[in-house]
């Protein structure tokens, strides 16, 4: 779980397991917390690629994580704005 400092907003991690392929699905998902938001969650990214490590930016606009998007290459930084779009990789 990450928040950002004076913002209203949290992202968490859902995990499921991937019954047939083995292994888990992690998706990043976003939760507004001021009091009349009704608190619902918003899934930000797909389950085709593994989100782990959660961070928003102090501003609260996006979110910075880990994925592995390219089977040739590691885990990456990319950065997701909550107001939708694609993420987009910082490191490579």
């Amino acid at each position: 779980l990450s928040a950002a400092p004076e913002h209203s907003q949290a992202v968490f991690v859902m995990s499921r397991a991937r019954r047939k392929k083995g292994g888990y699905a992690s998706t990043a998902w976003v939760v507004d917390t001021s009091p009349d938001s009704g608190r619902r969650a918003r899934r930000l990214t797909s389950a085709r690629f593994n989100a782990v490590s959660l961070l928003v930016d102090p501003h609260g606009e996006r979110m910075a994580f880990l994925s592995q998007r390219d089977s040739k290459k590691g885990q990456q930084v990319h950065l997701i704005r909550f107001d939708g779009g694609e993420a987009r990789a910082l490191t490579q």
